[in-house]
């Protein structure tokens, strides 16, 4: 949800209503039950508008991604004891050859954070993920074999890069287009350099060392139904999930190591069910 509903709900306001409350407080000849309830109308609608943008903004953050610009600042995951830091505005991409083509100009990149204020730390961050990722040829999601097939839809981004998002680290989003309709996404990260990758190594495990009071095993936190460790078969392996079910929302966060990438997907396991990871691979981008 963008500021530009809040706007339009605001629009919608008979303006009669406005001009009445007016001019009850201009005419001292009106009845003084015309005057006071014109005055609790006002009040009324300054109370429902409010509530109605401050629902709006705290949406914002359940459809990360859906921003063409630099206008819009997404959060990350908070922890019971620390709450959801705003990370830095992403750049967005309408195809996967865009994206390719900016990590070949990344002095622009690097140039439109530093206008940003970034620390040097983020920076150093963010440079070594987008040497790992021209390396690799840019690793993306598969389906059967496949570029999976993004959203493509007006006004929403297909890629967003964030040079710090979620554990304080570089991440990139994929928006791919879902039979519902519903914003779901596949996101990636690599996993910091200090890690040893081993094969039992677990997602449960990178984010307890990554951020220890984040939600975990042992630690449901209270924005979750439940958090639990699942076996789920890709195409070409099979990994140990850390799941997220949310309360409030029908997507469940799935997370896992693959190679050295640390996963996190966003989306209802009725829609992509088993037999839809099981077409799910990650492979180096093949023009």
């Amino acid at each position: 949800m963008k500021k530009e509903k809040f706007y339009e709900l605001l629009g919608e306001i008979d303006e009669n209503y406005i001009e009445e409350a007016h001019l009850s407080v201009e005419k001292k000849t009106r009845p003084i039950w015309l005057k006071w309830s014109s005055i609790a109308v006002c009040i009324c609608l300054i109370i429902i508008g409010t509530v109605v943008f401050f629902e709006l903004w705290d949406n914002r953050d359940n459809n990360p991604g859906e921003t063409n610009s630099y206008e819009t600042p997404y959060a990350t995951e908070g922890t019971e004891n620390q709450p959801a830091q705003p990370s830095l505005y992403p750049f967005d991409y309408a195809s996967i050859l865009d994206f390719e083509k900016s990590l070949y100009n990344e002095g622009e990149l690097y140039s439109k954070l530093s206008e940003y204020g970034v620390k040097s730390e983020t920076l150093d961050k963010f440079k070594v993920f987008i040497e790992k990722l021209r390396s690799q040829n840019i690793v993306v999601p598969y389906i059967n074999g496949k570029v999976i097939e993004l959203r493509n839809s007006e006004g929403y981004s297909n890629i967003s890069l964030f040079a710090s998002e979620l554990y304080e680290l570089p991440w990139v989003f994929y928006h791919p287009k879902v039979s519902t309709g519903e914003n779901y996404y596949i996101k990636m990260t690599y996993l910091p350099e200090a890690f040893t990758i081993t094969e039992n190594l677990m997602a449960s495990d990178i984010i307890k060392e990554l951020s220890p009071n984040s939600p975990n095993l042992n630690n449901l936190g209270e924005q979750h139904e439940k958090i639990y460790n699942k076996q789920i078969k890709l195409k070409d392996r099979e990994v140990t999930a850390l799941v997220y079910e949310y309360k409030t929302d029908n997507r469940d966060s799935i997370k896992f190591i693959y190679n050295d990438f640390l996963v996190d997907i966003r989306c209802d396991q009725q829609v992509w069910n088993d037999n839809w990871f099981s077409s799910l691979s990650f492979e180096s981008f093949d023009k």
